[in-house]
């Protein structure tokens, strides 16, 4: 019986190959788990360097916020897996990048195999900047500011006292001189990145990267005026948003005639006055908590069934929640993992070991809300409108009601009250208020805005398609998402 998970109720898991083993097996390994206030760090390492990879994390995600990109708090979890390449192995994680990031509803996730130093996941660290950058503002900016600020802050280096951000980019840059750049205005209309060359895709991402440091660098060459980026910036946004011509826009908010700044942009190059940000460690951490634990058989069996869960490896998750629901120090919410990846010709054990999890764990704040996931998908299995469909309605709500009289910051429990409003459809506005809610928590997960944009279609089409075209300025890749968000566009009669 295929399930939803506490990630989203849109996916639907798929089965995998049997686990293959090389060398010891992943849960058999010693873990530990390294906790601060914004990262959790399930890891293999040990403990010092564990430790110093949640420094650099915590110091990273500081001069993000400092840099205006990134909210200060966020009731959204980072989840860090931190394994060998061989462990990675083990989970068919096969890319040859330091890992992935993998944002969902209520948790993000980061997987980094074989880190040595910061620069190994220079890329997943890049995916993060995207999300925390659209976690800031509704308004979504042009690709040239989007991807140059995230190409500037992904680049960095940690000093024995500091963190330097933009340090290493000039032999980047250089290679500009040898290539034909894009128009100024043609980076300034540069939609479809995606569709790009690999070779434009990198001209278009390094002459970005340029034209922000470039940008950044005028606070202090701009002597007796008074000049700031993120100021800058802002008001770029906001002549957009108010229709202005998006040439004026970019020359009037910095300050600059698109005809001359190629010109100035080659100068910069060759003058080398590029300006990176340092900053000091103990000011980024100062306010930082670390506490260690090593994990239990149960809670690395856990923890390894949720990671497999998120990746659509079924087996692998099936087997790892009924070890993390046995033994001596069983897991509750374990049991709930199970029921979701139970065959559908046994949904009565499926619904007897979520009766169990809620037996002994009824103030337990995630048995509660996996449960009012659990019945929630099965009353997307149910004939609308029957019997057993209002009474898993019913039952949904009432658990994600109990979760969220101890935590009223998840943004799952009003996905989850949105959807069911949107499924039984005795309400719509108040599945969108819930659907709204969520999305105001965690205003960055494309889950959320594609089920909002459902919601509104039902009575403001306008907003679903405006919903929809946020997705795809959003995805900074090519994925599932572009071919799906684009193919529903073209049914409401849009043309992208």
């Amino acid at each position: 019986m295929t399930r939803y998970n506490c990630f989203s109720i849109c996916f639907i898991l798929l089965a995998c190959a049997p686990l293959q083993v090389f060398g010891e097996s992943i849960d058999k390994a010693k873990w530990i788990e390294v906790k601060s206030q914004h990262f959790t760090i399930n890891s293999t390492l040990d403990e010092d360097d564990t430790i110093t990879l949640l420094n650099n994390l915590e110091m990273f995600r500081q001069a993000v916020v400092i840099g205006g990109l990134a909210p200060s708090k966020s009731p959204v979890k980072n989840i860090v897996y931190a394994i060998t390449d061989d462990q990675a192995k083990q989970l068919n994680i096969t890319n040859r990048l330091g890992g992935y990031f993998s944002p969902s509803i209520s948790e993000n996730i980061m997987v980094l195999k074989g880190f040595k130093k910061i620069d190994d996941i220079s890329t997943v660290l890049h995916d993060y900047v995207h999300y925390l950058n659209q976690s800031t503002s509704m308004f979504i900016p042009p690709n040239w500011l989007n991807e140059g600020v995230v190409e500037y802050y992904s680049d960095i280096r940690v000093r024995p006292q500091s963190l330097v951000i933009g340090e290493t980019q000039l032999r980047y840059i250089k290679r500009l001189l040898r290539h034909r750049w894009y128009t100024a205005k043609k980076l300034l209309d540069e939609v479809n990145i995606f569709d790009l060359s690999r070779d434009k895709r990198k001209l278009f991402y390094t002459q970005s990267r340029l034209l922000v440091l470039y940008l950044k660098s005028r606070e202090r060459i701009k002597s007796g005026e008074q000049y700031n980026f993120l100021s800058a910036v802002k008001k770029y946004k906001v002549l957009l948003l108010g229709g202005e011509d998006k040439y004026l826009a970019f020359e009037q908010a910095f300050n600059i005639e698109l005809s001359t700044l190629n010109h100035k942009l080659r100068k910069h190059i060759r003058s080398e006055r590029y300006r990176s940000l340092s900053l000091k460690k103990d000011v980024l951490l100062k306010d930082i908590t670390v506490a260690t634990k090593q994990l239990g058989k149960n809670e690395v069996a856990y923890l390894l069934a949720k990671l497999a869960h998120s990746r659509s490896e079924s087996t692998m998750a099936k087997r790892w929640f009924d070890d993390a629901a046995a033994g001596e120090h069983p897991i509750p919410a374990a049991l709930i993992g199970s029921a979701l990846l139970t065959d559908d010709k046994q949904r009565e054990q499926a619904n007897q070991l979520v009766t169990k999890a809620l037996v002994l764990a009824p103030r337990d704040f995630d048995v509660l809300l996996n449960a009012a996931g659990y019945y929630l998908g099965l009353a997307l299995s149910d004939e609308q409108g029957s019997a057993l469909f209002n009474r898993h309605i019913k039952k949904s709500r009432q658990l994600a009601t109990r979760a969220w009289q101890i935590n009223k910051d998840s943004p799952l429990i009003y996905f989850y009250f949105g959807m069911s409003y949107f499924l039984k459809g005795d309400d719509h506005l108040k599945a969108v208020q819930m659907l709204e809610e969520a999305h105001s928590v965690n205003p960055s997960n494309l889950h959320l805005i594609y089920a909002l944009s459902n919601a509104y279609l039902r009575f403001d089409k306008a907003k679903s398609i405006t919903l929809l075209k946020q997705i795809l300025a959003m995805a900074h890749q090519k994925n599932e998402w572009q071919a799906m968000v684009e193919k529903q566009l073209k049914t409401l009669g849009e043309q992208q």
